[in-house]
């Protein structure tokens, strides 16, 4: 059991976790009435705790049209992005004191785990956080605690080997992802405990123990004694499945010759030829992309979550690409970023390859596929809408200018399909007494519906779509660190020239490569009647490129590119040596 997998996995489920916030002022919430959103959702809060730094951690429903869609769970601060746009009739406001009601202080740790009918049902399975607490001991108060961090977070493991077995689905259910939630939520108040009574030395020494045990293969064939004998069966199953395919996808990949570049390979041999005891010495996808993560200006946590997914979606097929790149529009130019909307409440959602088109009538949410030209200092959006498509202009006071009243093919719910479902045992799949639940499953049928879409208006920044950055402020209690995409135009893809420069654009930033040296880069989208312009703000000067009419990039003669690599690490910090390279950048074409 690889370390690189068992972080994945815990990374990959810990934004659904409820970390501890710092206190900020905030409006007080109201429980157990809708907040209504402009996607036509609501949104009903039925609790907050107190957690054991004095933060509060919130539960609440998504509802629409008075149906369940999910029932969610985070941290105070994380949900004034949402509670900004979603709001309260002051007819259905609760009255004056019931959120100081609603709050309690028990903390989390001391939960159980869900309970009733789960999905899927192994997971009434796994271990209760107090048995844990109980079973698992060690040699002094400290070891205790150090083995008991490392179960909880290795749990989460045990559901992912579930998840990768099952070949049909690649996303955990909302019940796995409060179950592994409680877990890492445990691991967390435990660690803060220690810290809060140690010093920062004794503090680190810990991280290191509960580390060392969360490596060892042998503690985790041990914690498997917290499991019952019919869950071990069905687990031994599900990880002999999940080997078998991994195992069969590594011989694939040597088939058809995938794997790092020679570049890459030739960096990790001097990097382990450099220093011994370098934390980036192989040349699997996840160490290098944290390497590459590192030398970009990440920090730890960034970049271990990074590294650490793209070998988790090495390990699901996925090529080595991490799970954020993966995600990336293959689109290359121009894309808009942002929330559009008009007074009468319809607005467009846009992502980099689809504006998402919501309150349009009764028709449920309907993505259009879009596609971006510019006509002197404005931009028209072109938008693959039926039975017409229509277009939208973003002009330059940065507003949309929408076609008026517009036919709009979609979809309405038309009523529910009710059905009686049951809880299994993971053992016999036999039904479980008393576990039956009623399912409403929503029938959809066409509606052509006519909506005005007139001037629209941005909604401000996008809150990058990223995991790491966002996670790393929800446990740093520091938002200023969650990154944003500004509204409106941005570009998409890669590009390059045969004098070895390669840019790739995302929203919130672009990547500049040039021989050994690559840099990460703000940039911002200027459009105005003589041209559209792209501006770097990079290490060694900026890069100002204009975008031709054939798609391609120009830029000056040449470019400096100012980065750095891994040379190795000391016991508390990684080394690095400065490069720099330097690259025409005439002509840039997609790639």
């Amino acid at each position: 059991m690889t370390i690189v997998f068992r972080l994945a996995v815990a990374l990959t489920l810990l934004s659904f976790m409820p970390f501890l916030p710092l206190a900020t002022a905030q409006e007080p919430l109201q429980f157990n009435v809708p907040y209504h959103c402009p996607d036509g959702t609501d949104k009903v809060i039925t609790r907050c705790q107190t957690n054991a730094r004095g933060g509060e951690v919130c539960t609440w429903r998504d509802e629409k049209n008075g149906q369940l869609i999910v029932e969610r769970f985070n941290i105070r601060s994380q949900m004034d992005g949402w509670l900004k746009i979603c709001k309260v009739d002051a007819k259905a406001a609760a009255p004056a004191g019931a959120p100081a009601a609603q709050s309690a202080t028990p903390s989390a740790t001391k939960a159980v785990l869900p309970t009733g009918p789960l999905n899927p049902p192994y997971l009434s399975g796994m271990p209760a956080i107090d048995k844990i607490k109980r079973e698992i001991q060690g040699k002094d108060p400290t070891d205790t605690l150090a083995r008991q961090v490392a179960v909880f977070n290795e749990m989460p493991l045990v559901t992912q080997r579930f998840l990768i077995a099952d070949r049909h689905r690649y996303d955990a259910t909302p019940d796995e992802q409060r179950v592994c939630g409680q877990y890492l939520l445990a691991a967390k108040e435990l660690e803060d405990g220690y810290k809060k009574t140690h010093t920062p030395a004794e503090a680190q020494e810990f991280f290191r123990l509960h580390g060392r045990y969360e490596e060892d293969s042998t503690f985790f064939r041990d914690m498997f004694k917290l499991f019952s004998p019919a869950f071990m069966d069905e687990y031994r199953k599900v990880d002999r499945s999940a080997n078998e395919w991994y195992q069969a996808h590594l011989e694939e990949e040597k088939r058809i010759g995938q794997g790092p570049t020679d570049a890459e390979i030739a960096q990790a041999k001097a990097a382990q030829a450099n220093k011994g005891n370098s934390p980036f010495v192989r040349n699997d996808p996840g160490t290098l992309a944290a390497r590459r993560c590192v030398e970009l200006g990440g920090n730890d946590l960034e970049c271990v979550g990074k590294g650490l997914s793209t070998g988790f979606a090495d390990l699901l097929g996925m090529g080595g690409l991490s799970l954020d790149t993966i995600t990336k529009s293959a689109r290359n130019g121009l894309v808009i970023a942002g929330v559009y909307q008009s007074q009468n409440g319809v607005f467009f959602r846009f992502g980099d390859d689809e504006a998402t088109l919501a309150s349009c009538g009764r028709l449920i949410d309907l993505p259009l596929h879009y596609t971006v030209t510019r006509q002197g200092g404005t931009l028209l959006i072109q938008l693959a809408n039926s039975p017409k498509p229509f277009t939208a202009a973003l002009g330059p006071d940065g507003n949309l200018t929408g076609p008026g009243p517009t036919d709009v093919q979609g979809q309405i719910i038309t009523g529910y399909r009710h059905y009686t479902a049951y809880k299994r045992r993971v053992s016999d799949n036999t039904i479980v007494q008393g576990s039956q639940h009623d399912v409403a499953e929503p029938i959809y049928g066409p509606k052509l519906e006519r909506c005005t879409i007139g001037p629209l208006h941005s909604t401000g920044p996008v809150p990058s779509t990223d995991l790491m950055p966002a996670l790393t402020s929800v446990m740093t209690g520091d938002n200023s660190k969650v990154k944003t995409t500004p509204a409106g135009p941005r570009m998409s893809g890669a590009y390059q020239n045969p004098g070895g420069l390669k840019i790739q654009f995302a929203s919130e930033a672009a990547i500049i490569d040039c021989g050994e040296a690559h840099v990460a880069s703000a940039y911002n989208v200027t459009n105005d009647a003589s041209a559209l312009r792209i501006t770097l703000n990079k290490a060694g000067g900026p890069l100002t490129l204009t975008l031709q009419p054939n798609g391609t990039l120009t830029g000056p003669p040449t470019t400096e590119v100012e980065g750095r690599v891994v040379s190795g690490s000391t016991d508390n910090a990684i080394t690095f040596a400065p490069r720099h390279a330097q690259c025409p950048a005439t002509t840039l074409a997609p790639h």
